[in-house]
């Protein structure tokens, strides 16, 4: 069976789009379960799928914004460099508001968030607003005393 031959650049573009949809996708609110899983995963997609998205079309852009190619070049290594900033320690202005509601709470508050999902009860209610992650903080408080 033969298969349809892909160009690389198409390639390139899909990925930098799919990358970068994800990370609109998690920001927004629409895909949450990535966060119980691996904390820091979706963070660094945007910079990554911007990556993919400028690589194939550095010569253009030079010409486009009239730039030296050296700074258009420059361009993947600190998207690069966003993306393990955001891996190693992410900012809060990059992470969704439900996040940093989650977040606030003490060590032992969260990991008893982090364990009721793992035991696979439902989380979602209780992060629609910041009243209800302090209330699921509150009840999981009590409960571990």
């Amino acid at each position: 069976m033969m298969f349809p031959e892909i160009s690389e650049e198409i390639l390139i573009l899909v990925l930098g789009l799919g990358f970068s949809m994800l990370w609109v996708a998690a920001r927004a609110g629409l895909w949450k379960r990535w966060y119980w899983r691996q904390r820091r995963s979706v963070y660094p997609y945007l910079p990554i799928g911007l990556l993919f998205l400028i690589y194939p079309y550095q010569e253009d852009l030079t010409n486009l914004l009239q730039v030296p190619m050296i700074f258009v070049r420059s361009l993947p290594w600190l998207l690069a460099l966003i993306a393990l900033w955001w891996i190693v320690l992410p900012p809060s202005f990059i992470k969704p508001r439900w996040v940093r509601w989650v977040e606030r709470h003490p060590d032992k508050v969260y990991q008893a968030m982090a364990e009721s999902v793992g035991r696979g009860e439902v989380w979602q209610e209780h992060i629609l607003s910041q009243e209800a992650v302090d209330r699921w903080a509150k009840s999981l408080s009590r409960s571990r005393r």
